[in-house]
């Protein structure tokens, strides 16, 4: 069996900034040792976490916002996992009625 750290060298991911494949352990680690949370997010009572996202170039945010909306049915989300934007997305899809 191989050690987890050097399946790390194994898959690559493209620079955004050259578009050259680089090893995912060029800037992730792998350890067995435990971490500890510094802080939980909450939004109300409930545990959070907060995705953001930029629009590419000629992108609408509401083609956006859609997409995103389709990831989410696409990776199979339970039902217990409520979604929902914050900022500019949400105040374009009280104007848009969605």
């Amino acid at each position: 069996m191989r050690r987890p750290g050097t399946a790390l060298d194994s898959i690559y991911v493209n620079s955004p900034n050259t578009g050259e494949a680089v090893p995912l352990s060029t800037f992730v680690k792998w350890t067995r040792q435990p971490t500890n949370f510094l802080s939980i997010n909450h939004q109300s009572m409930y545990p959070s976490v907060t995705l953001s996202f930029n629009l590419a170039s000629g992108v609408a945010l509401g083609q956006a916002t859609t997409a995103i909306q389709n990831a989410e049915t696409q990776i199979g989300a339970p039902a217990t996992l409520i979604g929902n934007f914050q900022g500019n997305a949400q105040a374009f899809q009280g104007l848009a009625g969605q």
